[in-house]
């Protein structure tokens, strides 16, 4: 029995992994390009906050280098940003106010906790 050959180009895991890794990469270097336009950093300040090269650091802009975990937890600290942010776009950690969250009595947090959640998601949108 002959087994019949799909149409188009394949692709090995190994490209699927490094295509993955390139898209990973670019994303997490603009992530940091919009956070220096942010606070309004040079490019060189960046590099001396994680303490790597000017060069390096636009090639991380670039997408074409990345941070290794040391340098990543440096950003973390030096650039008060959350890990989650950094790594996928998304933020997890508490902002200031939800501390006050902790504090209500859960029957008013649930209800301040749903206001925040539908704000969020306006904003994402």
């Amino acid at each position: 029995m002959e087994r019949q050959k799909k149409s188009g180009p394949r692709r090995t895991k190994p490209e699927e992994k490094r295509q993955r890794e390139s898209q990973l990469r670019q994303e997490m270097g603009e992530r940091l390009r919009e956070l220096r336009f942010e606070k309004g950093y040079t490019q060189e300040q960046m590099a001396v906050f994680l303490d790597i090269t000017p060069a390096f650091y636009g090639r991380i802009e670039r997408g074409e280098n990345t941070l290794t975990p040391e340098k990543q937890k440096l950003a973390v600290e030096r650039l008060d940003i959350d890990m989650n942010y950094l790594l996928t776009g998304k933020c997890t950690s508490i902002p200031p106010a939800g501390n006050i969250l902790l504090e209500l009595p859960k029957h008013k947090a649930k209800y301040v906790n749903q206001i925040i959640e539908g704000i969020t998601k306006l904003v994402e949108e």
